[in-house]
């Protein structure tokens, strides 16, 4: 009867190990895929944040441009910029 609890209590115990070793390789890889898409993320919004600043730079050149030509009435006019994803 002893004999039989321990090999319960054994098989048991390989499964506890096994079941955390099996996590703690599923955390590995997990942490390794977010590492990766924050890489991609990061590199995301610093694309975007050039682009911004290129449109910025650009408006502030027209906004000059017109203003030399003596066109000051733009200058009131509200400045709407749409995103690739409001259907352009």
């Amino acid at each position: 009867m002893a004999y039989g609890r321990s090999l319960l209590r054994l098989q048991r115990e390989k499964a506890n190990e096994m079941e955390l070793r099996q996590f703690s390789r599923f955390v590995d890889e997990k942490m390794v895929l977010d590492a990766a898409e924050s890489g991609h993320l990061c590199a995301l919004v610093a694309r975007c944040a050039r682009r911004l600043a290129l449109v910025r730079s650009r408006l502030h050149t027209y906004q000059q441009t017109c203003l030399r030509l003596g066109i000051s009435q733009l200058m009131r006019m509200p400045i709407t910029i749409r995103s690739s994803a409001d259907g352009e």
